[in-house]
């Protein structure tokens, strides 16, 4: 999980940076009457040796839509996570991953170089291919360069990147928040969606046949996974009915070369990733005091 963490940084990074230097020439779309752009940069064409395809544009419409059905969601169920619960999740989720100031200072140190060459392009305006070969030759690849130079058009951007490179674990966690607060908020709404389905027996026995025709191993000690199985399948199946309502009630307008998006906008939402020690937490302190308005769903 480090190394993904790290990673994942890293690609943020570069991706806040792509939005920026295209977002003047977007996609509009439009949710229950909210005009969102969706920038550019996701836009069939290839960059950087990057190829987008209109299938990725499909993808990234269909998200952007989710989530803003997803977002009117959370707020119509009055779920909110309090500061010392969110606080205590981004220790939790750091702790899991075993990330300090030494990843930081990776992280710091990796991307030191692309922004020196970053600057010598857009302040000093020296080409492109002569700025890799000085900072980064050894370091990235050409076409990792070319992303980076393509998504990074100016010196304020540049100075903006530099801003957000982390120094520490602490500005890490800082900018984690706001991402892991609305993680957290969907989890929670899907949780409450879904409730606590218990599996009655024959349900259990049938599954049981099913999986297991020569019986064995015996009932006795596959019960609880086959349990767990069908208590999941009771949730996905609320939680399709749920968005397929949910679905219903918006108005999604898409440009007309977009129409096929709604295909992806109507595939049912799945819980954030969170780690088991983060889940733990939120079941003690969270799922017994959440409202529960208007959720499609009673227990």
């Amino acid at each position: 999980m480090k190394k993904r963490t790290i990673n994942l940084v890293i690609v943020v990074l570069y991706i806040s940076g792509a939005v920026l230097a295209q977002a003047q020439s977007a996609i509009t779309v439009t949710v229950n009457g909210k005009e969102i752009q969706v920038p550019h940069t996701h836009a069939p064409n290839s960059v950087g040796g990057l190829t987008i395809t209109t299938n990725d544009v499909l993808k990234f419409i269909a998200n952007t839509v989710r989530t803003e059905l997803l977002a009117k969601c959370v707020e119509a169920s009055g779920i909110t996570v309090p500061d010392e619960v969110l606080a205590h999740c981004v220790e939790l989720y750091f702790s899991v991953g075993g990330i300090g100031d030494e990843q930081a200072h990776y992280i710091r140190d990796k991307m030191r170089p692309i922004i020196e060459a970053l600057n010598d392009v857009v302040v000093g305006k020296l080409d492109k291919d002569q700025a890799y070969e000085r900072h980064l030759k050894d370091k990235i690849t050409r076409e990792e360069w070319a992303r980076w130079v393509t998504g990074y058009t100016n010196k304020s951007m540049v100075e903006q990147l530099e801003r957000i490179v982390p120094r520490s674990v602490a500005d890490m966690k800082q900018q984690t928040q706001a991402s892991l607060r609305k993680d957290i908020e969907i989890w929670l709404l899907l949780e409450q969606v879904a409730g606590e389905p218990e599996p009655v027996r024959q349900e259990i026995e049938a599954l049981y046949r099913k999986l297991y025709p020569t019986g064995e191993p015996p009932l006795a000690d596959v019960e609880q996974n086959i349990a767990m199985q069908i208590v999941n399948q009771h949730k996905r199946k609320r939680i399709a009915q749920w968005w397929e309502t949910q679905i219903a009630k918006a108005t999604i307008e898409l440009p007309p070369q977009y129409q096929s998006a709604k295909e992806l906008i109507q595939v049912p939402p799945v819980q954030p990733f969170l780690p088991g020690p983060v889940v733990d937490h939120l079941h003690k302190t969270m799922l017994t005091n959440q409202p529960n308005k208007q959720l499609g769903h009673s227990k």
